[in-house]
């Protein structure tokens, strides 16, 4: 409790059922002490230690709690991803994105999946000419060819190209 003239704290502890006059250590002057003061007092320092100190504490610790059970629970899936090559990735992404489209048509119906599209095709559009705007055209032909190089085979014998989930040529019949 702080004296009401000088300021310094004093450090206060009454007994049971007991009446005192305390008296200030530096100044001498007398103390107004209550029980309900001291009541008020004690409640206010246990509050402000809350907020200072026992608050934050206990924020960081349930942090790290929820981080700590993320991390055990996501630890299978990381371990998982490791593993997989790099078509298993992107199979499993693509899998992942049809499964939340298919998901969207169950909750929204079909009426929604022209904006859907309409919201791919913009993002396409967008990706192509960022592609466009920050690399040129150059790397965007070699992107093409790439994915054309994936998606189509050419014929060693008539070179015609078909499809690569074709087993062979359609124009000359030569396997693959």
């Amino acid at each position: 409790m702080r004296c009401p003239s000088c300021g310094v704290p004093n450090r206060l502890r009454l007994p049971a059922g007991k009446r005192l006059r305390v008296r200030c250590g530096k100044c001498g002057n007398p103390l107004p002490v209550g029980r309900g003061r001291l009541l008020r007092a004690w409640l206010a320092s246990r509050a402000r230690w809350l907020f200072t100190d026992g608050l934050p504490l206990g924020l960081l610790a349930a942090v790290e709690l929820v981080i700590k059970v993320l991390g055990l629970l996501l630890f299978p899936l990381v371990w998982g991803w490791r593993r997989l090559s790099d078509r298993g990735r992107q199979r499993f992404l693509l899998g992942v994105i049809v499964l939340l489209g298919l998901a969207y048509l169950y909750e929204e119906g079909a009426d929604k999946l022209g904006d859907l599209l309409n919201l791919g095709a913009i993002f396409f559009a967008v990706s192509v000419a960022m592609l466009l705007f920050v690399r040129g055209p150059r790397e965007l032909l070699d992107r093409l060819r790439r994915v054309s190089a994936r998606t189509f085979h050419t014929c060693g014998r008539c070179g015609q190209r078909y499809f690569g989930w074709l087993k062979s040529c359609p124009k000359c019949g030569r396997a693959r």
